[in-house]
């Protein structure tokens, strides 16, 4: 009976590894046929490769050290006289890791501040960088504003806890010469500029903003809520600048503010603002890449301003910017 065991046993481990080997055989064609779809798509020719081009490589690893932060300015004119508030959150510090395959990308981002309780701020980047359009979303919830008030009266400081705001800012462009300017070999590395090009540029920007003023006796100040949205276009203009292996960008985008919706209510008062035709958000960015081989490292900001109001009776002036450093390589 041991005999014909074997005999019978033989046939169906040779299937078994037939089966295996079939199996391991369709899994690999399947990737093969996948990484084929995404390798057209990476390579499409809509670019002049005499200027701007895709890394060889299929994959590539970057770290990061994020830095960000926001401020606050407002110019008034009361019953008292004339009113300077300056204002300015915590700085916020985010490390991050990204792997990118043929495009498409995962990241984490981790923040030791908010991990130890030390951080009262919360803000989410969303960016996406193509060589025709692109642009940021960014949501700040900041409890750590803190600055100084000038009046005729005197300086008066303003701590943390007074002032509390939920910012929610867009930012897109069309850049018009896509085909030798690449936005994305000067952010996400995912081009390679050759050639140095510029182009003229489209842009939307929008802000919507809530301020949540509390107890602030010595200000004169009860309660207050400022609810605000903004939108505006306009156009301008970018360059990058090729020199051996260096890439330098910069880029500038004001847009003119064509509408404005606010309310706000000050100690239950409702108060209304004056526009001028000056109002404008201005979205500015810049980059610096020095790559050797299959390496590369870097720093890039983005620095978003806006205006709103008239100086002579009632204006905010708002600031947010990013500074992001990293290095990376190419597999």
């Amino acid at each position: 009976m041991s005999v014909s065991a074997a005999v019978f046993a033989a046939p169906h481990n040779s299937d078994k590894q037939d089966n295996d080997s079939l199996s391991l055989r369709n899994r690999h064609t399947q990737r093969e046929r996948m990484d084929s779809i995404l390798a057209a798509r990476y390579y499409r020719k809509n670019i002049d490769t005499a200027y701007i081009t895709r890394p060889q490589q299929r994959l590539t690893l970057k770290a990061r050290v994020n830095l960000s932060g926001a401020g606050m300015d407002v110019y008034g004119t009361t019953d008292k006289g004339s009113m300077t508030t300056n204002l300015k959150t915590d700085f916020r510090t985010t490390l991050s890791i990204a792997a990118v395959y043929r495009g498409i990308g995962v990241g984490l981002a981790l923040n030791p501040l908010k991990w130890s309780g030390r951080s009262m701020d919360y803000e989410i980047n969303l960016n996406s960088y193509g060589n025709r359009f692109g642009g940021e979303i960014v949501y700040l919830s900041s409890k750590t504003f803190h600055g100084d008030m000038t009046s005729d009266t005197g300086i008066q400081q303003i701590g943390k806890g007074f002032v509390a705001q939920d910012a929610l800012n867009l930012n897109l462009y069309y850049a018009f010469n896509y085909r030798k300017f690449s936005f994305p070999a000067a952010f996400t590395q995912s081009y390679i500029q050759r050639r140095s090009a510029g182009s003229w540029m489209l842009g939307l920007s929008s802000e919507l903003s809530r301020v949540k003023l509390t107890a602030g006796e010595e200000f004169g100040i009860t309660d207050g809520n400022v609810r605000m949205a903004e939108v505006g276009i306009g156009g301008g203009y970018g360059y990058n600048l090729v020199a051996g292996r260096w890439l330098f960008h910069i880029s500038s985008v004001p847009t003119l503010i064509f509408y404005i919706h606010d309310r706000m209510v000050v100690n239950g008062n409702r108060l209304r603002m004056r526009y001028s035709l000056t109002n404008a958000i201005i979205t500015g960015r810049g980059s610096v890449v020095y790559s050797h081989g299959n390496r590369f490292y870097g720093a890039s900001c983005v620095f978003n301003f806006s205006s709103v109001g008239d100086e002579n009776y009632l204006q905010i002036r708002r600031t947010k910017w990013r500074v992001r450093m990293f290095a990376g390589f190419r597999l």
